[in-house]
């Protein structure tokens, strides 16, 4: 969900990092977010069941579906020289500012897609990403990302400059928090929502 103006942030000291509200007051969501630095990394947590939704049983009820955190901490400009490395199959790279802008956005999902979502259309050929992690070289650094926890929900997006309407090279996962699908039923069609 893009805040558009919205979204209001409160910061607040916890033992070993910030814990960072984030209000969407026209949505009625609100997120809490931990961050902690530990001796040799930064750890960022959502715990799900904190997640408040205002009118959830209402018409006008928003749900959260899905989020995506510190998806552009690492990000590279157009100028820099690196890569992404990705664990699609025995692993790939993605290199920055590739040119390839009229390509699609990489998105692999951890483990594999859900067998059970029926595909509207014919999915990109790629490996499936055996790892819940990603790196990022930028000339003489590099980092490694995993996801320690909600690794069978998440998908790992990468895009490399003027590919999403940006000019940064970005990388990093998705988490999905309710699944939807699309099936037909004595010649009408439902959709059906499930949270995970």
């Amino acid at each position: 969900m893009r805040s558009s103006g919205d979204g209001k942030a409160k910061v607040s000291e916890i033992s070993g990092g910030v814990k960072i509200t984030y209000t969407f007051k026209k949505a009625g969501i609100t997120i809490p977010v931990t961050y902690k630095l530990e001796d040799d990394y930064l750890e960022a947590r959502v715990k799900t069941a904190d997640i408040e939704e205002q009118d959830t049983s209402q018409e006008t009820g928003k749900l959260t579906t899905s989020i995506s955190i510190m998806s552009n901490f690492g990000a590279a400009s157009s100028e820099d020289e690196g890569y992404f490395v990705i664990p699609d199959g025995s692993g790939a790279l993605i290199r920055f500012n590739n040119g390839k802008t009229t390509a699609k956005s990489y998105t692999g999902y951890v483990y594999g897609s859900d067998l059970t979502a029926v595909a509207l259309k014919e999915p990109a050929v790629t490996e499936q990403v055996y790892l819940p992690m990603y790196g990022i070289v930028n000339g003489d650094n590099a980092m490694m990302v995993v996801c320690t926890e909600g690794d069978s929900n998440a998908k790992l997006t990468a895009s490399v400059s003027g590919q999403s309407n940006s000019s940064y090279n970005v990388c990093g996962f998705d988490f999905t928090i309710r699944d939807s699908d699309s099936y037909l039923y004595v010649g009408r069609q439902f959709h059906g929502a499930h949270r995970l």
